[in-house]
């Protein structure tokens, strides 16, 4: 199964990918159970004791995209079994936590497939155009992406395969005629609009950062919000989408294909809207506030494609506005909330 986690921004695709993947897949070596659930990894014996868990540098300041809140105590020796010493102090055992390392390193560290906006063309999603007008060296480069995501659906030895990042309907729709509807799993993560500007604020520190990472600064980066809206609009009609509010994993869980995902600390409900993390690490920033927000509720109550993307240079038909939906949050089932909706607790 391809399992593709897109939808809103501001939900932690690539932390919730890792997250699913651990959870719909088995992982064994020999007789020895791999747990990817936590963070460090765990191995467990045949029997489900716990016999190993590695040593991490990694800090209890929790991120949604590269680290993982564990808690330290699980680190103690004692909790690890008799079959400590078989796996620390034998030949044997070392191969195997070797492997377990390498697997690691290959299907979570390294493996993680992100497609930021390589799939996501309102354009194309919405029949404003009947074909992709990109410049030569932009379609092949998204002919690239498309057959490695293909690629490595194709040749992963996984039960499933989990990918994420912007996808909207017409490719969606062609990754799904290419490997079959029945082998591909879409979940759609719609979060309050509202609340996904909130959290998608970013600093000019930010973007001087990534400028080397291809970002097209403040402007592309609101262009991105608008996208994957966009999108995930486009494609929450097709049988195979799973659309899951991100209000509904925050307080109640998620589970995918029967399996329950393990959400670490963190992830727990502040409100409403937002999590404990979030309050406390991503609004601390002071960036959003109630002109912004509010200015982005005008926007998306009565939205204007021409508005709201860079289309100096382009020629577009007069109803342009009509290939699009007027209204936002009515498409998405939400009804625009304010700054202080947003960050109150209750």
């Amino acid at each position: 199964m391809l399992i593709i986690v897109c939808g809103s921004e501001g939900i932690h695709k690539k932390f919730l990918t890792r997250k699913i993947l651990a959870a719909t897949n088995n992982f064994t070596i020999q007789d020895y159970i791999l747990d990817f659930n936590t963070y460090p990894f765990r191995i467990l014996d045949a029997t489900g004791n716990l016999v190993y868990q590695s040593i991490s540098k990694a800090t209890n300041k929790f991120s949604y995209s590269d680290q993982i809140t564990f808690n330290e105590n699980d680190m103690n020796p004692t909790a690890f079994g008799k079959g400590i010493d078989i796996l620390c102090n034998t030949t044997f055992g070392k191969s195997i936590v070797k492997q377990a390392l390498k697997i690691e390193q290959q299907y979570f560290l390294d493996g993680i497939k992100y497609y930021r906006d390589v799939f996501a063309n309102h354009a194309l999603d919405y029949k404003l155009l009947s074909l992709d007008v990109d410049s030569d060296e932009d379609a092949k480069e998204k002919q690239s992406f498309y057959n490695d995501l293909i690629d490595t659906y194709n040749s992963s030895k996984l039960d499933n395969v989990v990918v994420c990042g912007s996808f909207g309907k017409t490719y969606v729709e062609k990754i799904a005629q290419s490997i079959g509807k029945e082998n591909i799993l879409v979940l759609n993560i719609i979060r309050h609009p509202s609340v996904s500007w909130c959290v998608h604020q970013k600093s000019d520190a930010y973007y001087n950062l990534h400028k080397s990472s291809n970002l097209e600064g403040r402007e592309g980066d609101i262009e991105k919000f608008y996208e994957s809206t966009l999108a995930a609009i486009s494609i929450k009609d097709l049988d195979y989408v799973k659309n899951i509010k991100f209000e509904d994993i925050i307080h109640s869980g998620l589970e995918v294909l029967g399996n329950r995902v393990k959400l670490p600390v963190g992830y727990e409900a502040f409100n409403n809207y937002i999590t404990e993390y979030e309050v406390n690490n991503v609004l601390t920033q002071g960036l959003a506030n109630e002109d912004v927000i509010q200015d982005m509720n005008t926007q998306l109550s009565d939205f204007k494609q021409n508005e709201s993307f860079d289309v100096s240079g382009v020629e577009l038909p007069d109803d342009v506005n009509d290939y699009f939906p007027s209204n936002i949050f009515t498409e998405l089932g939400y009804t625009p909330i304010n700054y202080r909706d947003i960050v109150d607790k209750r």
